[in-house]
């Protein structure tokens, strides 16, 4: 009798445990299936060839990443030195199909490439004509004060007989680091705010005078679509041309925290080369080019 009435407080008690144990466990939420959402699935649109004849562009176009083309070159880079223990012949046949491997999109070290920059106030005058909706862009050209080390680069080349050489911001990236502590010998103490800066530029090849030169144009817009070309960035340059050796170039710089100025600043500017082709100006938000300035 004593045995069973054990037996029975003990299966009681695994019962209570098994029954706490189940109630532990996450209670999914009901699955509503009367409104189901309709998932679009969008596929990646095709690779098209760029038609360097074309008259407009489609609506929203961009054209090539510079900063994905810099990092891949970047990368191809690395590959261009013939290994210790590497044959003549396994070096120049990898290299010879190095040069037929896709940069990005299909494109090859031969192909034209097509990028996108910006068209601010700093470099070009945009005035515009409201009683006659005329908008105007003049562009007076490019300084050359550039670093003694990419001329350097640039004459290795090949390029001797350069007055400076010449080049365009197409993209800029800016990022808050972090903060610091920092002083000086008397001991006074600041925080200092670090932030990076990375440009990627377009140079031309010292035959082309597109960037030198400058540009000028007047095309007619409303005066809505004239606020957004000079307020909202939509009106855009397109730089089309053929990489050129030695294809891509960095200069680093660093300006260092006072105890007046407690800021650093470090900046990446990121070159790649190019034999420039045309200039364009268009919308990017409909495609509408107005402009094909192209080497004389």
């Amino acid at each position: 009798m004593k045995k069973l009435l054990i037996c029975l407080i003990l299966l009681n008690a695994i019962t209570i445990i098994n029954a706490q144990t189940i109630q532990k466990k996450p209670i999914k939420a009901p699955i509503k299936v009367a409104n189901k959402v309709q998932t679009k699935i969008i596929k990646s649109t095709p690779f098209l060839p760029f038609n360097i004849n074309a008259t407009s562009l489609p609506a929203s176009f961009s054209g090539i990443d510079i900063q994905r083309v810099y990092e891949n070159l970047d990368n191809r880079n690395e590959s261009n030195t013939k290994g210790e223990y590497e044959t003549t012949a396994h070096f120049n046949k990898r290299i010879d199909s190095l040069s037929k491997t896709s940069i990005i999109n299909k494109l090859t070290i031969d192909s034209l490439f097509y990028f996108q920059g910006i068209l601010d106030e700093r470099d070009n005058n945009l005035n515009y004509d409201a009683d006659n909706e005329s908008f105007s862009i003049l562009n007076r050209g490019l300084n050359s004060s550039f670093s003694g080390s990419i001329k350097n680069v640039y004459e290795k080349y090949g390029y001797t007989h350069i007055s400076g050489v010449h080049s365009i911001v197409l993209q800029k990236v800016i990022k808050d680091l972090d903060k610091y502590e920092a002083s000086n010998a008397y001991g006074k103490k600041v925080v200092v705010e670090k932030t990076q800066f990375d440009s990627y530029n377009v140079i031309e090849n010292n035959d082309n005078n597109l960037f030198l030169d400058g540009y000028s144009l007047n095309f007619k817009a409303t005066p809505d679509l004239a606020k957004k070309y000079k307020e909202n960035g939509y009106l855009k340059l397109l730089v089309i041309g053929k990489l050129i050796p030695p294809y891509i170039h960095q200069h680093y710089d660093n300006t260092k925290p006072t105890i007046d100025n407690p800021n650093e600043f470090i900046s990446y500017d990121n070159y790649v080369y190019m034999n420039v082709q045309e200039l364009w100006i268009y919308d990017k938000s409909s495609g509408i080019i107005y402009a094909k300035i192209k080497r004389k």
